[in-house]
């Protein structure tokens, strides 16, 4: 595999063409790095920005340097983008609606569903965003790697010690009274 593919002709040539050949090729992926920082049930939220991360990409295509790998700048600005949204939002709104995990645990009862959301919700943004790409996006190590810019090993890591966190804070107290 080439590890600095060329840049998408749309670099080169400026037109209009080949800016909706970029965007039908790596819109989807884009869609998916976003709406895993956004969390689930937010995919209008994530279609937004998502095309503002392509106006982006227009507007700044001659900042653009030909050396660096294009999905690296791309997914970068959409991971940036992303996390600006969602600062955004939390002013507005809470995130996360009661039944924001329904699909991925359809057996656990509400109450269950709601505490896993907030579990989720007070991971650290890069424990949160990777265990929704693999859990709620479906995304193999190797794409959460390409969106991310982190080496698989460090994926896999980072994986572990997310549902570790959420396991721990998913365990009920411990009573100081008992032995």
């Amino acid at each position: 595999m080439n590890p600095n593919p060329a840049p998408p002709r749309f670099f080169q040539t400026r037109e209009a063409q080949d800016f909706r050949q970029l965007i039908e090729e790596y819109q989807h992926k884009v869609f998916r790095l976003v709406a895993s920082v956004l969390g689930p049930y937010s995919d209008a939220e994530a279609e937004d920005v998502a095309q503002e991360v392509f106006l982006q990409i227009h507007r700044k295509a001659d900042s653009y340097r030909m050396e660096l790998n294009f999905s690296t700048w791309l997914f970068t600005i959409a991971r940036n983008r992303a996390l600006d949204r969602r600062r955004q939002s939390r002013f507005r709104l809470p995130h996360i609606p009661v039944d924001t995990l329904q699909s991925a645990a359809p057996n656990d009862n509400p109450d269950r569903r709601l505490l896993i959301a907030q579990c989720m919700e007070a991971l650290p943004e890069i424990y949160r965003t990777l265990l929704y790409l693999h859990y709620w996006q479906g995304a193999s190590l190797d794409e959460i790697s390409e969106y991310t810019g982190l080496v698989p090993g460090t994926v896999k890591s980072y994986l572990a010690r997310g549902r570790q966190r959420v396991e721990a804070m998913l365990k009920p107290p411990r009573n100081s009274h008992e032995r």
